[in-house]
């Protein structure tokens, strides 16, 4: 294909995605002269005596509806709760036209349950652009039909109906689309999570079906959805679709039929974007099959250990165009072909691969060859063509914790496509970048663009200015902040999970001020709430009253440090609700550095740090680990400073099933043991590789967390002297570096450790 045949094929997509992005657009709001609130609380209200006000709401979902129908539309705000057959709900309930019904926390506790009602959840005939459903958990919908959870049919014009931000869980539907089925309509999904859904026949997930149907399916996730034939996510026939930024984990069709996450068939165009899809299966096409599809492209996604009996471990395509650009295929299986994608020989069609890596462990890559591949990196010699390559990728990690970005020194980094016009990657990063350093920008292979490794200070006169200036660098925009003291560390140590569960910085104050800049930085980012972490003997009374003048603010403190980071590790509990990971730091509480060597990970996944004493586990910290119901402890440190008494005291506290000791001789091992231990369990990554001194806390304090916020690790060294165990980490993982950032100025990190840095990195 000429550059100029490329392009045009490009416009194609850019044409397909016009026609779809008008459906990602959120829902009409009905016009005020029209518009009501109705409130329903299944616990307080009443259908009989209520009025649907705040103060005297409905009791059910249904009774709301129609009150906001009848109204002439408007918003039907859901208190939590289990809104079901026992609470007097009456299924399906009919999504009415401009009604818009939303769980009023936002956090999904607000559960529709249709479990026993032989129904679909939610039925929505005739909706309009106004229609729709946000923020809640949907669950237990059952129906002979289609659509176990909604069914949504026969829209007029363009007219959209939108899902956003709602959870479908153990929904089936005996014909298709046991979470939703679109027939004959269009609708948006945005944001939405699939588990455990099931399709007696099709379309575990959702099924869009119908010369008329149209969909936007962005920004979702599919987990264990499956179907006894095709689409164990997803079934699309007859319809037009596009899939963008969505993730599928675990997905199944049936053995014997086709599309483990994706069945497409017999429609005039396909999208798929920016998606990735892990360890799928069917017996034909163990992601995505493709039939009877006029064009389909693939852009920006990941193929990863998915399986399929018979042929096309990734991919099958039968009497369908497909285009791949910029696309991961690795470790796919296919037991009967063995082939990562298949090409049926029926029909007129052309497989086409572009910038991509397809990499799996045996057999023929695409069966039979491609009509083009281009620009790419296969492990099948017999597939030729201009700038195609055959050398080992080099993941970052193909193995248990898999990352498929590109390790330093890869053949697939700045060769591919001088011509390509894709401007990011599947994680948002700029394409093209100058990942090899040469001087020049361009295009990498595969669905991950390597960044310029980057050797950088993130520093400010004094640690409260460092600590701005670090999370500067790694947020824009944040609805919370949490704040801590920068005189002291104890209250401070367990702040990162905390920080991490809100999605927010970690800033440093004194004790009766407020720095300027932290002030400034508050505002700039937008927050609107804040969380103080310590006693007003850190965090003084009237800088909590400065901060409510401006901010919604909580405290959370104890009687001492082990108190108050119980406290935080039951507030995280609180927040992450079924998130929780289940796990818990347990370091020493008498010194700094052993915590904030964990500090990103804390922040990363949640794992609350509890701090102990060296020789007895306060009962606050025991109390937190059978209240959060931790089943993992991870001990922080040598015997010396968590003793194998409280180590063997966790084994027996609360729930705890599982323990770990993460330590080397001294703070600077056990930091590297830390980072080391976590990037092999896939809790942290090497590409970003936070450096402080480990001879004071304020900017490791900051800095941990920030690394977390990037899913990095942190390494603590002398301040004069790059430490012998930061130096080895460096070296030994060099090639998955991208990125170190040294915390505090070279009053913290001297000079010369920087330069030792440079000398062995990249």
């Amino acid at each position: 294909m000429s550059h100029r045949e490329h392009r045009s094929v490009r416009t194609f997509s850019i044409m397909l995605c016009a026609l779809l992005v008008v459906l990602v657009v959120p829902y009409k709001v009905p016009t005020a002269h029209a518009f009501a609130s109705i409130y329903v609380n299944v616990a307080t209200g009443s259908d009989t005596t209520g009025d649907g006000s705040s103060t005297s709401p409905y009791k059910t979902i249904g009774k709301g509806d129609t009150a906001a129908f009848l109204a002439g539309g408007g918003i039907v705000y859901v208190a939590p709760g289990t809104y079901s057959v026992a609470s007097g709900e009456t299924f399906p309930i009919v999504m009415q036209q401009d009604v818009v019904i939303v769980g009023i926390s936002g956090s999904l506790d607000s559960v529709v349950d249709a479990s026993g009602s032989g129904e679909s959840a939610f039925y929505c005939e005739n909706g309009t652009s106004g229609t729709g459903l946000e923020s809640l958990a949907i669950t237990g919908g059952n129906t002979n039909e289609r659509g176990g959870g909604i069914r949504i049919l026969n829209t007029t014009g363009d007219n959209r109906p939108t899902v956003r931000w709602c959870r479908f869980t153990d929904n089936h539907a005996t014909d298709s689309g046991g979470g939703i089925s679109v027939e004959n309509a269009k609708a948006t999904i945005v944001g939405c999570d699939f588990e455990g859904n099931s399709g007696g026949y099709a379309g575990g997930g959702v099924t869009v079906i119908g010369s008329a149907a149209i969909a936007s399916i962005s920004e979702c996730t599919f987990n264990g959805d499956s179907a006894l034939t095709s689409g164990g996510a997803v079934q699309i026939y007859q319809s037009t679709v596009g899939i963008d930024h969505c993730t599928f984990i675990g997905t199944h069709g049936g053995d014997n039929w086709q599309g483990g996450a994706i069945a497409v068939m017999s429609t005039g165009g396909f999208y798929l974007n920016d998606s990735v899809f892990s360890q799928c299966s069917a017996g034909v096409g163990g992601a995505v099959y493709i039939d009877g599809v006029g064009f389909a492209q693939i852009y920006n996604s990941l193929f990863d250990r998915c399986t399929a009996a018979m042929r096309g471990g990734a991919l099958s395509v039968q009497t369908s165009d497909l285009s791949v650009y910029s696309s991961t295929f690795a470790g796919n299986t296919a037991v009967t072909s063995n082939d990562t994608l298949h090409l049926t020989s029926a029909g007129f069609q052309t497989i086409e691969i572009w910038d991509s890596i397809v990499w799996d462990a045996a057999g023929d890559e695409v069966g039979p060859l491609p009509t083009s591949t281009t620009y790419s990196c296969m492990s099948d010699d017999a597939i030729t063509g201009t700038g195609v390559i055959h050398s080992d990728p080099l993941f970052v990690s193909a193995t248990d914790a898999v990352d498929y970005q590109l390790r330093n020194g890869s053949p697939c980094i700045d060769t591919g496509d001088p011509a390509s016009m894709l401007d990011y990657d599947l994680l948002g990063a700029d394409r093209p970048l100058d990942g090899n350093g040469d001087g020049t920008a361009r295009h990498d292979m595969g669905a991950y663009e390597h960044p310029v490794p980057v050797l950088d200070r993130l520093q400010g006169t004094d640690r409260y200015k460092t600590a701005c200036q670090i999370w500067r660098s790694q947020m824009d925009a944040a609805d919370t902040a949490v704040i801590v003291t920068g005189e002291n560390f104890p209250d401070a140590l367990a702040a990162s999970a905390l920080a991490g569960a809100v999605h927010g910085p970690l800033l440093l104050v004194q004790k009766n001020a407020i720095p300027a800049e932290v002030t400034t930085l508050l505002s700039d980012l937008g927050v609107t709430d804040c969380f103080i972490v310590g006693g007003d003997s850190a965090v003084s009374v009237g800088v909590e009253d400065t901060l409510k003048a401006t901010y919604s603010v909580t405290r959370i403190a104890g009687g001492d440090r082990y108190a108050t980071a119980a406290k935080v590790a039951l507030k995280v509990e609180e927040l992450l609700g079924a998130s929780f990971p289940g796990a818990v730091f347990v370091a020493t509480g008498a010194s700094f550095p052993d915590a904030l060597a964990a500090s990103p990970i804390s922040y990363a996944t949640g794992m609350p740090i509890l701090l102990t004493r060296t020789t007895a586990l306060p009962w606050d910290t025991t109390n937190a680990i059978e209240v959060t119901g931790a089943t993992k402890a991870i001990a922080v440190g040598s015997d010396k400073v968590v003793s194998a008494a409280v180590y063997t005291q966790l084994g027996s506290t609360g729930s705890i099933i599982k323990q770990e000791r993460w330590y080397g001789t001294n703070r600077y091992e056990t930091a590297r043991d830390v980072a080391t231990k976590a990037v092999a369990a896939g809790l942290g990554k090497w590409q970003y590789t936070g450096v402080a001194t480990g001879a004071n806390f304020p900017d490791a304090l900051a800095g941990g967390a920030a690394a977390g916020s990037a899913g990095g690790v942190l390494l603590l060294t002398d301040p004069v002297t790059l430490s012998p165990a930061a130096s080895g980490a460096i070296t030994t993982n060099k090639a998955s570096i991208f990125g170190i950032y040294i915390f505090g100025s070279d009053k913290a990190v001297t000079a010369p450790v920087r330069t030792a840095i440079d000398a062995i990195w990249p």
